[in-house]
């Protein structure tokens, strides 16, 4: 999304774009990962979610407000058969065990800071964008090329 946001791209919103998630940050996601690897218990399945709810079609819009992208790239496409309404994540389990709790607050910054790291490392994702997987993926998903990327 970010991507596509940033580089004049399609902005798909599935439906109405009502549904909900709860949104984490790598960080926090890659801090959850560690903390279970270092106190879990073996064979034991632990959450690592995030705490703020938001709905989709809002954060895209946020998305926009951060990128400075038109709304008029935003396509509502035809919603996924059995589509969950709302995802969430209870990570009680691994904050009891570890401790672990995020600690980027998606409202002050956690959305900010991603959309920068992906303006500011272009040397990271621009070979991803162009192996032919990626390629394929983006015109199965999409319906187009992706050719507004390799600028």
């Amino acid at each position: 999304m970010t991507l596509n946001a940033l580089h004049g791209g399609p902005l798909p919103v599935y439906g109405k774009g009502d549904q909900v998630r709860t949104w984490l940050h790598v960080d926090d996601f890659a801090s959850g990962i560690h903390a279970a690897l270092t106190h879990g218990v073996s064979g034991q399945a632990y959450n690592v979610g995030g705490a703020k709810e938001k709905i989709n079609l809002d954060v895209v819009t946020w998305i926009i407000g951060l990128t400075g992208a038109s709304t008029d790239q935003i396509r509502h496409v035809e919603d996924r058969l059995g589509h969950d309404f709302r995802y969430a994540l209870d990570s009680s389990k691994l904050e009891a065990l570890a401790g672990w709790s995020p600690k980027m607050d998606f409202d002050q910054g956690g959305l900010e800071s991603t959309v920068h790291w992906y303006r500011d490392h272009p040397h990271w994702w621009k070979p991803l964008v162009a192996t032919d997987d990626y390629k394929a993926y983006y015109r199965r998903v999409y319906g187009q090329d992706h050719t507004f990327l390799e600028d």
